[in-house]
């Protein structure tokens, strides 16, 4: 039996005045009916790019996939015109995006732009549609449903708008759905009510979530398994345990080291990974980390890293797992100390 979504093969460029130059290389993705996928890496390593390809919402030009295939619950995503993805957008698959305000219109009540979603995914009208609504906005856990659907969007704080675009995408019966940097704007508390009411949801209706972040510590407590990008490529991808307990790729040790540690006495300086990613644009030959990695090895500057299998689920894209590679001290040996 296939996975409920399966990528293949994706590799997306843009078009520059010195032609394609490749943004995004993915062997393989997959995803089952009822699990939470982390999509982890800095700003800029093509999580977003991603998330719009899958959509099919990449705007093209300049974006052009060249290979590879999506498919969507038996769906090949990339061979589908427009038309045909406006009745696969909604109803099969659905997006939250970070900042609820570029998604809600302002000049029309929560209400208004609700009803209407339902009443496009669900073919539902007038009182049932209404009463649609208001299970959706009590779904999301905001109280007297009825005051928030007469409500314009700037009347509502910034969790709330959350809220009811998890709820815009929820009233439209979507099985997929993708979380794009969900609680950047929110503060601390809120953040974990937004990911706790997206578990729950998760729980409840066996949605496939896909949740785009560049902080490990939002995914810890919710993801299934954890895919960890860099500069348009996957550098390891495993299960929570497997990402967050027994990780190989330094990118990712960086990205550990980054989280702020509440029991963390010693009052050290968080951990800053130096240096910037590489620009996509110019021509990559070496591995796309050779030049913020403290373990750097000649062979490092001179090809890019095959995958390696450390196990079913674990995959690492370093040459430090190569047989003949030197042993190095992990972040684990590091924390240890």
């Amino acid at each position: 039996m296939g996975h409920y979504l399966e990528i293949k093969n994706l590799k997306v460029s843009f078009r520059s005045y010195e032609g394609l130059k490749r943004i995004l290389d993915i062997d393989e993705l997959y995803i089952d009916k009822g699990e939470a996928y982390g999509l982890v890496g800095e700003s800029g390593s093509g999580k977003s790019v991603l998330a719009l390809t899958i959509f099919k919402l990449l705007t093209t030009p300049p974006g052009v996939i060249e290979s590879g295939s999506i498919i969507l619950d038996g769906i090949d995503i990339l061979k589908k015109k427009e038309k045909e993805m406006e009745q696969i957008r909604g109803k099969k698959m659905a997006m939250i995006f970070q900042d609820p305000m570029s998604t809600l219109n302002p000049v029309f009540t929560i209400g208004q732009q609700l009803i209407k979603a339902v009443e496009k995914n669900q073919n539902l009208r007038g009182k049932e549609a209404y009463e649609k609504a208001l299970e959706m906005i009590s779904l999301v856990k905001l109280p007297d449903a009825e005051n928030v659907l007469q409500k314009y969007p700037h009347e509502l704080s910034g969790g709330q708008r959350q809220r009811i675009i998890i709820a815009i995408a929820l009233s439209c019966g979507a099985e997929f759905l993708i979380a794009d940097e969900p609680t950047t704007a929110l503060d601390v508390t809120i953040q974990a009510q937004i990911m706790d009411l997206m578990r729950e949801l998760k729980e409840k209706s066996n949605t496939a979530i896909i949740l785009v972040t560049h902080d490990l510590g939002v995914v810890a407590n919710f993801a299934d398994r954890i895919q960890v990008m860099y500069a348009g490529q996957v550098v390891e991808r495993g299960t929570a345990r497997e990402i967050f307990y027994e990780s190989k790729h330094p990118y990712t040790w960086a990205l550990l080291s980054s989280v702020p540690k509440v029991t963390n006495e010693s009052k050290e300086e968080l951990y800053a990974l130096k240096g910037t990613p590489p620009d996509l644009l110019l021509p990559l030959h070496e591995c796309p980390f050779a030049s913020r990695c403290e373990y750097c090895m000649g062979i490092c500057k001179e090809k890019n890293p095959m995958e390696t299998s450390l196990s079913d689920t674990h995959k690492v894209s370093c040459w430090l797992q190569h047989p003949k590679a030197p042993k190095v001290k992990s972040f684990y040996d590091k924390e240890a100390k």
